[in-house]
């Protein structure tokens, strides 16, 4: 299956996901979560069993949210503390923003200027930072047909459960 994003201005810098639908972040989701690792909702993604549950792929955590009838928040990060704060808040998932990262990393805005390898570089800091499965921001791909298989392959060697790719021209 293809997951579809949009870039939305959403409350938070949020989206939430419906099938491949999204909408802005909900009021409501402004109340504390239970953590991911311990409310039982998702199975756990871990390399031990120490909590209890089965062990999974991010990849295969993610396809199981999606399964799920409900709307699910999918909050921004851009580096590893703040993959790290999106998973303690209780949120199940996390979207590596290409923004975000640019803005953290060189100060400058998303504009095709951050390079293939700091996205990845990020996404395996992110990935090893937080157990959530996380959605990775691939740009337009960075460049022509293999670039973008070398950039989908990277960024699932890198932990990415999903990678969001959009249909521009490169350069932006």
């Amino acid at each position: 299956a293809v997951l579809s994003m949009a870039s939305l201005p959403c409350a938070g810098g949020s989206v939430a996901l419906y099938g491949s639908r999204c909408f802005a972040r909900p009021p409501e989701f402004n109340r504390r979560r239970p953590s991911y690792r311990h409310n039982g909702a998702v199975p756990v993604v871990s390399e031990s069993d120490e909590q209890g549950g089965f062990q999974t792929s991010r990849a295969e955590a993610l396809r199981h949210l999606l399964r799920q009838n409900t709307i699910n928040v999918v909050p921004a990060c851009y580096d590893a503390l703040s993959a790290r704060l999106v998973e303690e808040a209780g949120f199940q998932t996390t979207f590596l923003s290409g923004f975000g990262v640019s803005a953290s990393r060189l100060g400058l805005p998303d504009a095709g200027l951050i390079s293939y390898s700091e996205m990845e570089d990020q996404c395996r800091n992110v990935c090893r930072a937080c157990s959530i499965p996380v959605i990775g921001d691939g740009d337009t791909g960075f460049g022509g047909p293999a670039n973008v298989q070398m950039t989908v392959e990277g960024y699932a060697q890198a932990g990415c459960a999903a990678i969001s790719i959009e249909d521009q021209t490169f350069p932006k």
